[in-house]
């Protein structure tokens, strides 16, 4: 059964958290979504563990279907995993939005 976030009330994405859920939707590895957002890849292993977390899931194939279900996609550019151009933007109102956030993306040494 997949999660409907509306009734849930469950957290929101980011959108930092919806790229790299778009690229675990193209087929990217960790490395690769870290490549194509410019970030470590132990970031993206953080953000993975906020996203499964928010989701209620374990792994990356449930974290795209809840997503997909719920819509979280939708703004995203995906061309089937080509690598360094499957992740696409969301608008910038949502970047401005996760930077005014206070989150750090630094959480490794790159």
């Amino acid at each position: 059964m997949l999660y409907d976030l509306a009734r849930t009330g469950l957290e929101p994405l980011l959108a930092r958290e919806r790229q790299v859920l778009a690229g675990v939707q193209n087929g990217l590895s960790n490395q690769q979504i870290a490549d194509s957002v410019y970030i470590c890849e132990d970031t993206v292993k953080y953000h993975l563990k906020r996203i499964f977390a928010k989701l209620g899931v374990s792994r990356r194939s449930q974290a795209v279907a809840v997503a997909v279900y719920n819509g979280l996609l939708d703004d995203f550019v995906t061309n089937g995993g080509g690598h360094g151009d499957a992740v696409g933007g969301a608008d910038s109102a949502n970047d401005e939005a996760w930077q005014s956030s206070g989150e750090s993306e630094s959480h490794a040494d790159c």
